[in-house]
């Protein structure tokens, strides 16, 4: 049996629910933390995928706390300073050469983050530990789990966060929505490690208390950043991320101490996102980055002058402009609102182009860059660059961003984003909402009419149209729109499908006496409106599917 394994059973034998955790230190499992067990079969089913480390729940599941000395964030000191206070307790070693000091679970103890000084955590109820021993690193006093010392207590839970040394206000943003925006461009790359996410989340929760410290929060903007970071968190690229919605609510958003913010997002901003260093410093002197240069990519060019060469070029001068589906194996052009289906060929007279401005500064004689077939290579080598080849995925991934003409809008915050081609949007209304307030008085006679005076109905049907603005498919509702004719079905659709430019992929229009041709094509779908008339009568062919949706 894998030894993870058996010393996993082990350790819940002895009354610890346990769960896996992988090299990043992050749950390996469906809800995290939270999924921790004692049960025998689970924990095999868990640890079965080859978690390499164990997780223990702290807190009330457990029966204990955990205090955590990071001496990369200078908790040498403050040991030094108390080691004649500190009782003799189990002690761990973790893998960054810190120290987990186990006490007996003090009821209302939470999790913090150097609150008591810099370098010093607490784990306790919402939190968890990496049960290190099991790893093979050093235990001191191993059958010793004492009582937190009232010192301990009073500084975990008392400490103000001002004796830090840095005011909330010092980690105030630009906006809300500037922070919104940054988390959202943000990469979580597969090689990032814990110290960049708790990095990312403390920045995010810093800036909460900022902004709210300066009064600039508003209403909702702690709900948006929070929701920010969360889907940051979630779009690890290393693999399935922990319950991170959870986290935030137990974990993150409740810290008071004021370690990180808008300065320290944007420094891993910089890191991570390209050319992120020259926006800002365009932004803070009010000027305008510089447009590229024709001649730019003829002199990039000009080392290698194959098609290979001005393929990589190309892809220089255009990453962020221009992708290949390679799901739907078609191109795609960005119109500085949303990504465009480029059914017209500009691709490639942009490939074209390019070519002419790198054949100007060579002997055409020698090359023959000019020709048609030299642009067409150059176009597909061009695609299947990792900057320009994305799959079907990637289109508007996120199911609460919806694309307005100019901007986007968060559909759980309400606040509106600037275009941003890393979100891939394709879809869009074909108008921007209006202010709130406006008045709609077609609409209304219109549900007033289609739904004789109903009131719950009405608004039932406007809360459904608000649903499907959405690519969420949450509430696993399907509405049937079915009637003889004339009572709404079309008229419903007709003015909701002129609010877009495409029909959403979640609907499914169907309006004839022919069934769907098969139940496949409803899965995914959020309503179907089906007219029929009184007169037809259902062939056995039609009854056999009627069957199977009904099954």
């Amino acid at each position: 049996m894998n030894p993870v394994i058996e010393q996993a059973l082990a350790f819940a034998g002895s009354g610890s629910p346990v769960f896996p955790c992988n090299l990043h230190k992050t749950p390996a499992c469906a809800g995290g933390f939270t999924a921790a067990t004692r049960d025998p079969d689970t924990i095999r089913s868990m640890f079965a995928a080859g978690a390499p480390l164990i997780g223990v729940p702290t807190g009330e599941a457990s029966g204990f706390d955990a205090l955590d000395l990071d001496p990369r964030g200078g908790s040498e000191a403050w040991r030094a300073e108390h080691a004649g206070r500190l009782p003799a307790t189990r002690t761990h070693t973790t893998q960054s050469g810190g120290s987990h000091l186990l006490f007996r679970h003090h009821p209302g103890m939470r999790c913090s983050a150097s609150r008591i000084a810099p370098g010093i955590d607490v784990r306790a109820d919402g939190g968890y530990i990496v049960w290190w021993p099991a790893a093979g690193l050093d235990v001191l006093h191993p059958d010793t789990i004492a009582e937190w010392p009232e010192w301990l207590i009073t500084a975990a839970q008392n400490r103000p966060a001002a004796e830090h040394g840095r005011s909330a206000a010092s980690l105030a943003a630009p906006s809300v929505a500037a922070v919104v925006s940054l988390l959202e461009r943000l990469p979580n790359p597969a090689d990032a490690d814990r110290d960049l996410y708790v990095r990312v989340m403390l920045g995010a929760r810093g800036v909460i208390q900022g902004l709210e410290s300066i009064g600039q929060l508003g209403d909702d903007g702690a709900a948006a950043i929070g929701d920010a970071a969360v889907s940051w968190a979630e779009r690890w690229e290393g693999g399935a991320a922990a319950n991170e919605q959870e986290k935030w609510e137990r974990d993150w958003s409740i810290r008071d101490a004021p370690l990180a913010g808008w300065q320290s997002l944007e420094s891993v901003a910089s890191k991570l996102i390209p050319g992120y260093r020259l926006e800002r410093a365009a932004a803070e002197f009010n000027a305008e980055l510089p447009p590229p240069s024709p001649t730019a990519p003829a002199r990039r060019a000009n080392s290698d002058l194959t098609e290979d060469g001005v393929a990589r070029a190309f892809c220089d001068d255009n990453e962020g402009r221009i992708v290949f589906d390679h799901t739907a194996q078609k191109l795609f052009r960005w119109d500085d609102n949303r990504w465009q289906l480029d059914d017209k060929h500009r691709v490639f007279h942009d490939v074209r182009l390019f070519a002419r401005g790198v054949r100007e500064t060579v002997d055409s004689a020698k090359h023959d860059i000019g020709r048609r077939r030299f642009a067409g290579e150059v176009e597909r080598l061009g695609t299947a660059d990792p900057r320009m080849a994305v799959s079907q995925a990637v289109w508007d991934a996120d199911p609460w961003l919806l694309g307005v003409p100019g901007d986007a809008i968060c559909l759980r915050t309400g606040l509106t984003l600037p275009p941003d081609p890393k979100r891939y949007i394709r879809r869009s209304t074909s108008v921007a909402p209006a202010a709130p307030g406006t008045p709609y008085p077609i609409w209304s006679a219109f549900l007033r009419d289609a739904t004789c005076g109903d009131a719950e109905l009405a608004g039932f049907l406007q809360r459904l149209a608000g649903y499907c603005l959405t690519a969420d498919v949450s509430e696993e509702v399907m509405a049937f729109l079915y009637g003889p004719g004339q009572n709404g079905k079309a008229c419903s659709w007709g003015r909701w499908r002129r609010s877009w430019r495409i029909t959403p992929p979640r609907f499914l229009w169907r309006y004839s006496p022919r069934a769907a041709g098969s139940t496949s094509s409803i899965t995914g779908r959020k309503w179907l409106a089906r007219g029929l008339s009184r007169r037809a009568k259902p062939s056995p062919a039609r009854r056999g599917r009627k069957a199977r949706l009904r099954s």
